[in-house]
């Protein structure tokens, strides 16, 4: 059963097309491989829940390529007394050591970079906890001005739209996750 027919009226425009959305992961992928190749002591974790997905397409295709690298979820809420995103992040997977990250490049994977709040408090934890470098991939980088000073280093889309968006990861009220696409959401 097609998602978009269930859910067809809170899908306005499909603003990335599922092709697009596969070249996006190739693009992705290839910089991640490179990184992975080019450079030792690397760790690549990946934001949950929305960024399983992509998580996915990234490590299917590392796997194609010949690259075996192990993707690690990271997961993180933002917290405070509001239903507000909030500045303050709290890591809260306790499978990640602090000495593990000494010296070492890092690869953050998200499905979207956004505001930012979140990416940023993630990099400069990592940073504080020893990582030499921190660098983020995103499948999807909305260019807007933000209130923190972050950019993906590697973006397979990008838009200026603020609508609301879904697929391939991004939820709508936990509904149209599953999309093969990007939607602009009504």
């Amino acid at each position: 059963m097609d998602v978009r027919e269930n859910h067809e009226e809170l899908v306005e425009e499909v603003l990335f097309t599922e092709k697009q959305v596969q070249q996006a992961a190739d693009r992705c992928a290839e910089w991640l491989r490179g990184i992975i190749q080019n450079q030792s002591c690397v760790l690549v974790f990946y934001m949950l829940e929305g960024c399983r997905r992509f998580a996915e397409m990234l490590n299917h295709r590392l796997l194609r390529a010949g690259v075996d690298k192990e993707l690690i979820p990271i997961r993180t809420s933002s917290y405070n007394e509001t239903t507000q995103c909030s500045e303050v992040v709290k890591i809260e997977d306790d499978h990640i050591q602090k000495d593990q990250l000494q010296g070492r490049t890092i690869v953050l994977i998200d499905d979207i970079l956004d505001t930012g709040g979140t990416m940023n408090s993630v990099r400069k934890r990592m940073l504080e906890y020893g990582a030499d470098k921190v660098q983020i991939c995103v499948l999807l980088e909305r260019e807007i001005e933000r209130k923190v000073n972050i950019k993906a280093d590697m973006a397979g889309l990008k838009t200026q739209r603020a609508e609301y968006l879904a697929g391939v990861g991004l939820d709508y009220k936990g509904m149209l996750r599953e999309l093969p696409y990007i939607a602009v959401i009504e």
